[in-house]
């Protein structure tokens, strides 16, 4: 049986194993941590990247998602929870939820260098032409390809 002081020391070294992209490490420390000591509510930010070594580790979606969330139902102002759910929901191939996960976090965090350029890293869509019609409508492609400057040229 882990102490309760040793799971938090577990813990941080998890995260930060994880942010040097040693995912399997992190995934022993925090379920160590987690499953040793009772620490259910505590350091929800071991919470979310304990769900992201999950995703990684197990390809265990769903449970890694119910742990990112519920890190962020006990730290909605952490932009780092946002950033795992996302990754996450990317990882799962939710590539909408990671981006609408992004957003919901800039919406909290607006300065958060991490949520700004992952979010970045997705690009953004131009407004459909015709907004009454579904981007999929072959009136809408024809006028979106039309107005796409071709790979090279930089729009002035």
């Amino acid at each position: 049986m882990v102490t309760r002081e040793e799971a938090v020391q577990m813990i941080q070294q998890g995260i930060a194993a994880i942010r040097k992209e040693e995912y399997l490490l992190g995934y022993v420390l925090l379920t160590e941590a987690y499953v040793s000591a009772d620490l259910q509510g505590r350091n929800p930010e071991g919470l979310s990247h304990y769900g992201l070594a999950i995703a990684l580790m197990d390809k265990k979606f769903k449970t890694a998602i119910d742990f990112c969330r519920y890190a962020i139902e006990l730290q909605f102002y952490n932009a780092e929870a946002y950033i795992n759910l996302a990754r996450v929901y990317d990882l799962a191939g939710a590539r909408k939820k990671s981006i609408e996960t992004l957003e919901k976090g800039l919406e909290i965090v607006p300065d958060h260098r991490g949520l700004r350029k992952m979010r970045d890293q997705y690009g953004y869509r131009q407004p459909r032409a015709v907004p009454f019609l579904d981007r999929s409508n072959p009136v809408n492609k024809a006028i979106g390809i039309a107005r796409t400057p071709p790979v090279g040229e930089a729009e002035e």
